[in-house]
């Protein structure tokens, strides 16, 4: 029995999609909205549906809310009810006994608020009550030919995109533009957890990663709600002494480099058995590594692995690192050519999965940083506004 209820278990996780959606129940929007809880949806579920029922009108009025993950063409089938002819006027109204309104979205936590598919002549949807990190003003709240100004009140937070503070609602019921966000630029300010996985059989290449992580500290803003980084050593096996956890990581270069020499460098040892367990170590770091306890963050916050070595892997490590890309890893592997003989960079190109993922390292690590850099610029500074821990509601 236990064996069938795990095998259940597994099912269903592994029939999880992603798509998070609040779920509750309550007897108003914001009754609901205050006990929700934030569910991650299931394969065949990637909508997220509001459905608002109200029995009697004016102050009599009793409403029944419930916010739930749907698959898309049902929660689409239910919408489009809303205007379905019922009585004098449509199935969602406001001048009969008896309404219910139901609405689609497909983002994570996007039906949190008012139903916002459903907008009376003459108005625009609401903004959001809550402007993160800011506030702003309508001077006449959703009617049309009101204006709303946006501005950013905390420290290092700026309107994004660029010029877009201020939109008017507009006779069709629409805003002139969305509304913009506010945001810290990135760089500095990226968004991930990164585990980095050194490994060196030459002195040259251990110095040349001790100036890289060094130099990472320099490039971007270490802290709960930006990067977070963690370190760890492998040879033939990980080294769990070697582990500095994202909690520990700071991006004083002062404080790092003592953080280093006393937690770090003294496990950068290499097995008798002079092997170099690439995979072992990927399972690891994933493992063991990027860990609640650690300091890892919930999974809206991307996770990257980043291999450092001068040898090719003697374990099944392409394998292991497929897996864990389907997973949503992004691996990346920076190759630092030994003084002698060459590297299976075939081996590293099927690891990191892309090649544009792999660099290879020659005299000093400053080009390598700044190529790496620009790869990890073109997956998380697209667009700032999507960065998750922006929003504090």
């Amino acid at each position: 029995m236990k064996f069938v209820v795990a095998a259940i278990v597994a099912c269903l996780v592994g029939y999880a999609s992603g798509l998070q959606c609040l779920t509750c129940e309550g007897n108003s929007i914001a009754e609901c909205d205050k006990n929700a809880v934030m569910t991650t949806c299931f394969s065949n579920q990637d909508s997220c549906e509001t459905i608002v029922r109200r029995y009697g009108l004016n102050n009599r009025a009793q409403h029944k809310v419930v916010k739930q993950c749907k698959q898309a063409q049902a929660c689409m089938t239910n919408q489009n009810q809303n205007n379905h002819p019922s009585g004098p006027s449509f199935q969602c109204n406001s001048d009969q006994p008896n309404s219910v309104c139901s609405c689609c979205c497909s983002d994570d936590g996007c039906n949190r608020g008012d139903l916002d598919c459903v907008i009376a002549p003459g108005t625009c949807k609401r903004h959001r009550t809550v402007f993160p990190h800011g506030d702003y003003s309508c001077s006449n709240d959703n009617l049309e030919g009101s204006v709303c100004d946006f501005r950013c009140t905390s420290p290092t937070y700026a309107i994004f995109p660029v010029g877009n503070q201020t939109t008017t609602c507009l006779d069709d019921g629409k805003w002139s533009q969305p509304p913009p966000c506010c945001a810290r630029p990135c760089p500095p300010y990226f968004l991930y957890d990164s585990v980095f996985l050194h490994h060196s059989t030459h002195v040259e290449s251990k110095n040349m990663q001790i100036e890289y992580g060094f130099a990472s500290a320099q490039n971007s803003v270490i802290g709960p709600d930006a990067l977070q980084i963690s370190v760890m050593y492998f040879s033939g096996e990980p080294s769990a002494q070697s582990v500095v956890p994202f909690k520990e990581w700071t991006d004083d270069v002062d404080a790092l480099k003592q953080l280093l020499e006393a937690n770090f460098f003294p496990h950068m040892t290499n097995t008798a058995d002079g092997k170099v367990n690439i995979g072992a170590a990927l399972l690891f770091a994933n493992n063991s590594v990027m860990t609640v306890e650690n300091g890892v963050r919930d999974n809206r916050v991307p996770k990257m692995l980043v291999i450092n070595t001068d040898a090719n892997s003697d374990d099944n490590a392409i394998a292991i690192a497929r897996q864990l890309r389907r997973e949503g890893k992004l691996i990346y592997v920076n190759v630092i050519q030994p003084p002698t003989g060459a590297l299976d960079m075939n081996q590293f190109y099927d690891i990191a999965g892309e090649r544009d993922h792999v660099f290879e390292v020659q005299g000093g690590a400053t080009e390598q940083i700044n190529k790496f850099m620009a790869d990890i610029i073109s997956h998380f500074c697209q667009n700032p506004c999507d960065h998750v821990l922006h929003d504090h509601v």
